[in-house]
């Protein structure tokens, strides 16, 4: 075996790591701190190595996590799609694959970019851009496991948790570098400011946590919502079983009444929760289905459905109904699942949306996600998977309080829940909004300005939640960031790229005789970690 074939291996191996820690820092087990050595370890693996390589052990890192993470997918796709065991797993491992395309395209875009911008700042940019931009079915950010650790989340306000991430990847970056060339008996100007310049965003992110979380862990001050959260936990497949509607209208009426027996003041269904199909349009309560609520003055019920709009348009649409027993202009998801709501490619993959044919056929909704109560609470509305989205939930920051409507009935797997609301718990970090969850099977809760979880109910488990949430008009920077961070990190790559071609290109022609330019190759002998040329 060859010197750089050992040397690939071993990198790939500590790339396998890395992948498997990062995976032990989040649900089940939460050990967060082992998120920081996860990105050590991938900034390890892919130090000084080419594009390719670099997209190579990305790739290998994060399909570790997956692995280990989703295997609940392949119960969840021979129970709902009627596929064999065989194909589940197949389906579970280009799953894997595709979910770890953002990382692997992360490291291959920072090894290409490092002599340009720089390694801890390409690392950092890249990483902004590819959370944004590299499709995956279920968004993941590399920071997510971190939300259980004190501090460091709280700078998200200002950055999201795509900035954590940036953050994460930038100082373990700088860290290596510096303890690479400290290694080779010359750490240089440009390495020790690189690394004092990450370690001080770094502590100071932590400094920044602290005190935010002091200004924000009083809350007895502000105004109170009470809101009582069904969970009816009714099967997945039950739920689409048209025979089914009038049981499960009967049973969420039954909860909506033990509910009221506390004097709510809001009341929240979950996603899909309405068992019949009503006019994508404001309305009165009963006159196009059976009626949400059998009495005309109540409390106001966020409930969702499916909506039907012109022609055969569907949507995954919310509704308020207010005390008058009137229906709000209707909300819709705007943020589909691949594979779940929409089947991409599937005119030109006609084999794919036969596999996927109880998929698709939903169409994404437009607008702002508000809806407003007759006594003038503002609710910014998240539907499903639209809790994970930074960039989604910063439509509905002008909410006095976020409500997030999901039916994660089709996972089962206690795992994949906790996954979905380890996420969540970043934009009531980000937007600084309490988010109220109403989830079909769990996990349905409280999530405060914090990111903690103030109160949550059991998992595959019929009840109503009754929660007290206080509501916020403050301002944050990350509603901006997130429109617009990963789109300013997405020109600076595309910029270095090119300058990188600009080079490459002069090179060549160097090489020829053919300029008289001064030569800087494309890969130049190894770089500091300012971009300078060494």
């Amino acid at each position: 075996m060859t010197d750089d074939r050992r040397t690939l291996l071993q990198r790939t191996g500590i790339a396998a790591v890395s992948g498997t820690l990062l995976y032990l820092s989040a649900p089940p087990f939460k050990i967060w701190p082992l998120c920081f050595v996860a990105a050590l370890l991938l900034a390890y693996s892919v130090r000084g190595v080419s594009a390719r390589r670099a997209f190579w052990l990305g790739l290998v890192g994060a399909f570790f996590y997956w692995i280990f993470a989703a295997p609940w997918l392949v119960g969840t796709i021979t129970r709902f799609a009627g596929l064999s065991t065989a194909i589940a797993v197949v389906l579970f491992l280009l799953y894997c694959f595709g979910q770890s395309l953002m990382i692997a395209a992360q490291c291959a875009l920072s090894a290409a970019t490092r002599t340009i911008l720089g390694a801890s700042a390409a690392a950092a940019l890249c990483a902004l851009a590819s959370e944004r931009y590299i499709a995956a079915v279920f968004a993941w950010q590399y920071a997510a496991p971190l939300v259980e650790a004190p501090w460091i989340p709280q700078v998200a306000d200002l950055v999201t948790v795509s900035g954590v991430s940036a953050l994460l990847h930038g100082t373990a970056t700088a860290v290596v570098s510096a303890l690479e060339e400290s290694r080779a008996g010359a750490l240089t100007k440009s390495g020790k400011r690189a690394l004092a310049v990450w370690l001080a965003m770094f502590v100071g992110s932590f400094v920044y946590g602290a005190v935010r979380t002091k200004q924000f862990s009083n809350a007895d001050a502000r105004p109170a919502v009470r809101v009582a959260l069904l969970q009816p936990a009714v099967p997945p497949l039950v739920r689409w079983d048209e025979s089914a509607a009038n049981s499960i209208l009967q049973k969420l009426h039954w909860q909506t009444g033990e509910a009221l027996r506390e004097r709510p003041d809001l009341i929240v269904w979950h996603e899909g929760a309405y068992p019949y199909v009503l006019p994508h349009q404001a309305g009165i309560d009963g006159l196009h289905g059976p009626p949400v609520w059998t009495v005309r003055e109540a409390p106001p019920i966020v409930f969702g459905l499916m909506s039907a709009g012109q022609g055969a348009t569907r949507y995954n649409g919310v509704f308020l109904r207010n005390e008058d027993a009137t229906l709000s202009t209707p909300v819709a998801k705007r943020a589909l699942v691949p594979f779940g709501e929409s089947v991409p490619l599937a005119s030109t993959l006609p084999w794919l949306a036969q596999i996927f044919s109880k998929s698709g056929g939903i169409s994404p909704g437009t607008g702002t996600p508000l809806l407003r109560t007759r006594s003038g609470l503002l609710l910014g509305i998240l539907i499903c998977f639209e809790d994970t989205l930074a960039h989604a939930a910063a439509d509905a920051a002008d909410g006095a309080l976020l409500v997030n409507l999901t039916n994660d009935g089709w996972f089962e797997s206690p795992t994949a829940l906790e996954e979905h609301l380890l996420m969540a718990r970043w934009r009531s970090i980000e937007l600084r909004r309490e988010t109220v969850r109403a989830v079909n099977s769990g996990v349905s809760g409280r999530i405060d300005v914090l990111g903690r979880m103030a109160a949550r109910g059991p998992v595959n488990t019929a009840m109503v939640l009754h929660v007290t949430a206080r509501t916020w008009d403050t301002r944050t920077l990350a509603p901006h960031f997130a429109r617009w961070g990963g789109f300013v990190a997405s020109l600076a790559v595309i910029a270095a790229l090119l300058e990188r071609s600009r080079r490459a290109l002069v090179a060549r022609r160097a090489a020829r005789g053919g300029s008289s330019e001064p030569t800087k190759s494309s890969e130049p002998a190894p770089a500091s970690d300012d971009g300078a040329a060494k």
